[in-house]
């Protein structure tokens, strides 16, 4: 070597140490996030970039890149990776790095660190989704980690969209969303709580944008509207898709139901001894009604629910001889089947798809789309129309719970689909009664014989209990009743089968410390078992509406007798409260060593701006207060 390029070396040495060439420079420093997007903040996403890129009707690349800084311990599963894929999503790379809070690389994700699990839930059997996960092991708070994931989609009916927030108490400093398609193709989205940042033809491809900066952590408040009404989010749905092979057009909820309704075809084929007997098991029935609540139930009784989520299967039914021969299936070959056995009755039925939950968000009814994750049945007659849970062993014919009541369903025949609005709930409607007696001993302890009725989607605790082995039963109980020093002596659950539909419940138990002893003196609390607490939050910090998804009332009544060398020293004064929120009445009333205590609640469905969340909360605070109240009573 030279004396010109030793030199040269030396230079470069001392000038530029070779540590300078492979250090890093810090990135993503927790210090650097400004202090008002920490506060409330569990998380907070550093960066996200999501590119979907529709190449034709059933092909489409979706990229994504992120880096979150996790605050604390509760933000600690925003640090996990989770990629779901199937034969229609590919995988085809995961980049990720952890960085500590000095913005320094600590770890990067190799390919061999990623955990590959099957995705089946616990009721599915069926399922061909797996799921990659990584998990970085940093509890060294703050911490970030960085990710880059691209999937490549070939078949679709859903695409992604773009929804910023992740979950409540993550802060954002920035997220962008571009949309990419051919312009021959037509897409069409739906911008929500966001405006679009730009739009351009670039070589015959659509290229539209949007981003968001520097947004608050969004904390959970009670009673709020569906996330979806205050969320930044983006919804694409092409006109026109393939999945499987099978073709469709998502221009209209007519041409969505068309898609589903050619899915079913020649999937409608049974026995010709089942056939005979569904006929043979109605003939002597008077009405339609009559006719299908004793198929429903023969289809009750000789099948279980089993999801099946293997490609097109995530839309498809199974053939109905298929459901006869193994006597399972999941909702949509429950629906199908059921179908088809009214079919051979001659009664006219429609299978029908809905946004299940108990708090869905509503269908968007100017966006066409797959909205839906469940199927039932819809049964119309002449002044009724019944619509059938074909999934749950326990419901009545034609009971219609909190999963699927009061929402936009989308109904279908050969001509296609249909927006129809399922049945909603009156608080009477929607109502749980109990009439419990309570012998009372000296001691403050008592023995209880209650006696509850449950209305409407109440009834879902007594389908939950009857689910339930024996063992499982009880601790359900004792956790439902939450009394110390109880103990269970009989129970029973039974449902009314028949309009109105009624849970049963009688439950004998035994209790100790019902009443305070203070010398002489006992003070008991009559309210036992629904006590209202105050609502959390402060109310004068409130960001959104005020949402109550449906009505609901309570009933109470509960007699104490009182031991003979007991009486009433004084009985709390009767309340009553009424207002748009609903209404309260509680009173207390003695007669022949007695005290009759009687308690109704009743919350009303509306929505409310947000400028009225102080009279809710004082509202609430009165009845909470009202149940609390205890009365005297004197050991003789």
């Amino acid at each position: 070597m030279n004396i010109t390029v030793r030199l040269f070396f030396i230079f470069l040495m001392v000038f530029f140490p070779l540590s300078g060439f492979s250090k890093e420079e810090p990135k993503f420093i927790a210090e650097d996030i400004p202090a008002e997007l920490k506060d409330n903040a569990r998380s907070v996403i550093r960066y996200s970039n999501h590119k979907l890129e529709i190449l034709s009707s059933k092909k489409a690349k979706y990229t994504v890149s992120w880096a979150i800084t996790i605050l604390n311990e509760n933000g600690l599963q925003d640090s996990y990776l989770k990629e779901l894929y199937d034969k229609h999503i590919k995988l085809k790379n995961i980049t990720g790095k952890v960085y500590d809070k000095h913005g320094k690389q600590i770890e990067r994700l190799t390919l061999s660190e990623l955990e590959d699990y099957s995705a089946i839930s616990g009721y599915s059997t069926f399922d061909d989704t797996r799921i990659k996960v990584y998990d970085p092991k940093v509890f060294d708070y703050p911490f970030t980690v960085e990710y880059q994931v691209e999937n490549h989609i070939d078949g679709y009916i859903n695409l992604p969209g773009w929804q910023p927030y992740l979950d409540y108490n993550i802060a954002i400093e920035n997220s962008a969303f571009e949309l990419s398609y051919p312009v021959s193709m037509d897409v069409r989205y739906l911008q929500n709580n966001v405006e679009m940042d730009s739009e351009n033809i670039v070589d015959g491809i659509n290229v539209l944008k949007w981003k968001v900066d520097n947004l608050q952590a969004i904390e959970y408040e009670v009673f709020s509207a569906p996330y979806f009404s205050f969320e930044p989010s983006v919804m694409v749905a092409p006109d026109n898709f393939e999945f499987d092979g099978y073709e469709g057009s998502l221009k209209s909820w007519r041409e969505l139901g068309k898609w589903i309704y050619k899915l079913a075809e020649d999937r409608d084929n049974i026995s010709e001894e089942l056939r005979t007997a569904i006929n043979a098991m109605v003939s002597d029935t008077d009405t339609d009604r009559n006719k299908i609540c004793a198929i429903y139930k023969y289809m009750q009784d000789n099948t279980r629910y089993v999801s099946v989520q293997l490609g097109i299967g995530g839309y498809q039914p199974f053939e109905a001889n298929t459901v006869e021969r193994l006597k399972y299936g999941d909702c949509k070959a429950l629906t199908n089947y059921m179908q088809v056995l009214l079919d051979a009755a001659e009664i006219k039925s429609y299978y029908t798809l809905v946004g299940a939950g108990s708090y869905e968000d509503p269908t968007l009814r100017e966006f066409p789309s797959n909205q839906f994750n469940h199927a039932f049945l819809c049964v119309p007659l002449e002044n009724d129309t019944l619509w059938l849970e074909c999934t749950n062993q326990k419901a009545p014919c034609g009971y219609i719970g909190d999963f699927t009541d009061d929402r936009d369903v989308l109904v279908i025949d050969e001509s296609g689909g249909k927006l129809v609005r399922t049945p909603g709930y009156t608080a009477e409607g929607n109502r749980k009664s109990t009439y419990i007696e309570a012998e009372l001993y000296e001691n403050g302890n008592a023995s209880l014989q209650i006696n509850a009725t449950y209305h409407g989607p109440y009834m879902d605790e007594v389908f939950e209990i009857l689910s339930y082995d024996n063992k499982d039963k009880e601790k359900e109980l004792y956790e439902r009743l939450d009394l110390t020093k109880s103990i269970i002596r009989s129970y029973n659950h039974q449902i009314i089968d028949e309009p109105p539909y009624i849970g049963k419940e009688t439950i004998q138990l035994d209790v100790g410390n019902v009443a305070v002893s203070m010398g002489k003196n006992l003070f008991l609390n009559p309210n036992l078992f629904n006590q209202l607490s105050e609502l959390r939050g402060k109310p004068e910090e409130r960001k959104t509406d005020i949402f109550i998804r449906r009505s609901f009332s309570n009933v109470d009544t509960i007699v104490y007798k009182l031991p003979d060398n007991v009486v009433v020293s004084a009985l709390p004064k009767p309340v009553s409260m009424e207002n748009d929120f609903g209404m309260y009445t509680c009173s207390f009333s003695e007669s022949e060593g007695k005290i009759l205590y009687t308690r109704y609640f009743e919350l009303k469905k509306g929505e409310f701006p947000k400028e009225r969340i102080h009279e809710l909360y004082d509202f609430v605070k009165e009845i909470a207060a009202s149940d609390k109240k205890r009365l005297a009573l004197k050991i003789n």
